[in-house]
This record gives structure tokens, sequence and C-alpha cells, in this order.
């Protein structure tokens, strides 16, 4: 609540959200329908709504495109395994040590050539997320991936053996990882930023294995590369 002069004009700042609330704007009834109003101007006591929706995590693949994305939208807009027209939703994943869309009965994973991470998403576990993407080139959005609470990242990226260029997984907070057995395995990635990266895994000796050291520039070698200093690769 605040005081102003008789038509001053107002005008309406977005609000602060968290990476789970979407603002879908001002509004001059309690409804919140109609037109969003962006000001208000100051004749009487003025009440406005502001309209934040809740968001929750989603994936789908896109048949036409070939396009596997990673998103958030309003909570409850699509259900595990929704088809609408070329495209497959994944839902209630996210709390999962398991994703759908790892069973053996995806047929698509295959022909998957872009992955897409749309919007900040915070799983528990990547296990398999990108294996047997065998045709996949480009990845977007990594840095979206809040892995804070990540306990197991085995073959994350395990068969992707067209994905032949630099990943900056820098961002990824690794301290409560469990599991990064074959991480990389039979995939074709030729270089690695995992300076932020640190590990108290047995298993993470098996990570940076299975890699085409010939050609492979590890980048901003942190302690998770140090603690492994002892391998032979």
């Amino acid at each position: 609540q605040a005081n102003y002069i008789e038509g001053t004009v107002v005008p309406l700042r977005k609000p602060v959200l968290s990476d789970r609330e979407r603002f879908d704007g001002w509004y001059d009834n309690s409804t919140m329908t109609g037109t969003p109003i962006t000001e208000v101007t100051m004749t009487a006591n003025k009440q406005v709504w502001c309209k934040i929706v809740n968001l929750e995590a989603y994936a789908s693949y896109d048949s036409a495109t070939t396009t596997f994305r990673m998103f958030t939208d309003e909570v409850g807009k699509y259900t595990n395994g929704q088809v609408i027209g070329t495209v497959t939703y994944y839902a209630g994943w996210e709390d999962e040590l398991n994703v759908p869309w790892k069973s053996t009965s995806i047929t698509w994973r295959p022909d998957v050539t872009t992955v897409r991470i749309d919007n900040v998403i915070h799983p528990v576990g990547m296990s398999d997320w990108f294996n047997g993407f065998t045709s996949l080139t480009q990845i977007t959005g990594l840095w979206r991936i809040n892995t804070s609470a990540v306990t197991h990242m085995t073959g994350v990226f395990r068969n992707c053996s067209s994905l032949s260029k630099h990943l900056d997984l820098s961002t990824w907070d690794t301290s409560r990882v469990e599991a990064y057995d074959q991480l990389f395995q039979g995939s074709a990635v030729t270089s690695l930023d995992l300076s932020s990266w640190t590990s108290t895994s047995a298993d993470s000796a098996d990570t940076l294995s299975n890699l085409q050291w010939s050609v492979l520039t590890l980048l901003h070698r942190s302690s998770f590369y140090k603690e492994q200093s002892d391998h032979s690769w």
C-alpha cells in the first residue's frame, strides 16, 4: 500500500518470481480476466490483482523436428505419454531417479538430432537421460539444469555417438552425485569443461573413460579430474 497524488500514473512492475512461477499480468478485477493492465491512474483508492501461475517440469519429443525439449509450463497442463500432433509429452519425472523416456520401449531415441533445455529444471536423477541419442548433434541450455540435488549421473551422454563437440558442464553442482559411471561411454565429445566438479564417488573413476582421448582436451581441470589422476585413461 502506498499514497499517491490524485492523477498520478503508477506503472505496475513485474514481481520477483521463483523459477517455478510465471507472471501472467496485472488485472483490475479479482477473476483476473480480460486484458492485463500495465499502469493505473490514481483517481481514488485502487486495487489490482497479480496473476502468477505455478509451473512444473515437462519433457517432449517432436517427431517432425526430431527435437527433444525439457521445459516448464503450468501445473497439470500435460500428462505422461500424452500425444498432441507430432509431439509426445512426459510429466512427473523431475522427482524420480528414472525418467520415462529411458524405457526400452521408446523407439524415437536414435532419431533425436537436437536437445533443448528451455527453462531451469531441478532433477534428482539424470541416469541415461540422453543414452541412445545416436543422431544428436546439437544441445543447448545445459546450464539450466540445476544439479544440486542429483545423486545419479550414470550414462547421461552414453552412446551420443554424433555429439562431436565441446560440452561446458562447469555449472553443474556434483557435490551429491553418488554414481557417474559410463557418463560419456560411446560419445563423440571432443572437449569438456568440468571446472566446478567434485566427487566422493567410487564410480567416478569410470566417468572419463571410453572417450576419444586422441582428440579430447579437458579444459579447466577440476578437483574431480585430479582425484582420478592415478588412473590411466
